[in-house]
């Protein structure tokens, strides 16, 4: 990130425990491109580091950071704003179905406005909601909805 963009920017103290998420959220608005990087990494764990004494609090944060940039990128592409609300209740510490129509929406209109390496990250986050979806308190047991089968619909169909 170029120094003057990091300077502008600034941590928000509104998101203690998540500000780098915070930050990277309202670079990528501001243009800031980032490179993936798929290398394995090693992280040490123990009972003092932030994500072990604040899961909670990152857990809140994290949500409210996903929802402004979801917010964002209806102003951006064609999604609507029930759509986006469906696709953030995925991720909600207190798990409640989504309507999965709703969702593929908003996956479908998020793919068809990406490409390269955009659509890869893209691509992957949608995996990881679909499965998030699908494992979550045995949803698909619960509800009788088979998000797995769903995921597998959906990534057929963007593949066209």
């Amino acid at each position: 990130m170029k120094t003057a963009l990091a300077k502008q920017l600034r941590y928000n103290s509104a998101f203690e425990n998540a500000e780098e998420y915070d930050l990277w959220e309202r670079a990528t608005r501001a243009g800031w491109q980032m490179t993936m990087y798929r290398g394995v990494v090693t992280l040490r764990q123990h009972s003092n580091q932030i994500s072990s004494r604040a899961a909670t609090q990152q857990q809140v944060l994290s949500q409210k950071i996903r929802q402004h940039a979801w917010q964002h990128l209806a102003t951006v592409i064609a999604i609507q704003p029930a759509w986006i609300d469906e696709v953030i209740k995925i991720r909600e510490p207190i798990f409640s179905l989504p309507n999965m129509d709703s969702v593929d929406l908003a996956f479908t209109a998020l793919l068809q406005t990406t490409q390269g390496e955009a659509r890869t990250i893209a691509f992957d986050y949608i995996t990881q909601s679909y499965l998030r979806a699908a494992v979550v308190m045995r949803v698909w047991l619960l509800s009788g909805v088979d998000y797995i089968k769903i995921w597998q619909q959906f990534c057929l169909r963007s593949q066209n």
